[in-house]
């Protein structure tokens, strides 16, 4: 699975560990898009697993982490884990990793595409916060993501 960076106008963006030289594209993401619960709605102080989302028959996946308020002294830090199976051993997926929110940062909605590994469609959303509570959730919202055009409008940019 390959996670791109975007940056919705007026949002935050995921950070990408290996940047890759890609066009700049706008995807059709209309097409059989279902969506899941990543994490529920919450303000936690500790690690959160979220459940298994099913991604079989998908072609990617849109990740949207809403961020609240974070503690003084907190950070919140999310990522995205991968399996073959539902109730196999989930492992860290390469790149797939949000901007550390911290409380200059946070009040915002991070959102990252996800390309979805057919060996391994299972993913869960982990969110790890230290030291005090961070307020938020993440949805992911599947769609078939095959179709490519060029970029209408400069809404979205491609890292």
């Amino acid at each position: 699975m390959r996670l791109r960076r975007y940056l919705l106008t007026g949002l935050m963006a995921l950070t990408l560990l290996a940047l890759v030289a890609v066009p700049v594209m706008s995807y059709e993401f209309t097409s059989n898009v279902k969506s899941f619960q990543g994490i529920k709605a919450q303000s936690s102080s500790t690690a959160v697993t979220g459940s298994a989302v099913d991604l079989t028959g998908y072609g990617e996946a849109m990740i949207v982490l809403d961020c609240g308020t974070t503690a003084s002294t907190g950070t919140l830090d999310v990522t995205v884990t991968s399996s073959a199976a539902t109730a196999g051993t989930y492992a860290a997926v390469s790149g797939a990793v949000f901007t550390q929110v911290t409380p200059s940062n946070d009040d915002a909605i991070y959102v990252g595409r996800l390309r979805v590994d057919p060996a391994k469609p299972f993913i869960k959303i982990v969110g790890t916060a230290a030291t005090a509570a961070s307020v938020y959730s993440v949805t992911v919202h599947a769609g078939e993501g095959t179709k490519a055009r060029p970029l209408q409008t400069p809404q979205w940019t491609t890292f």
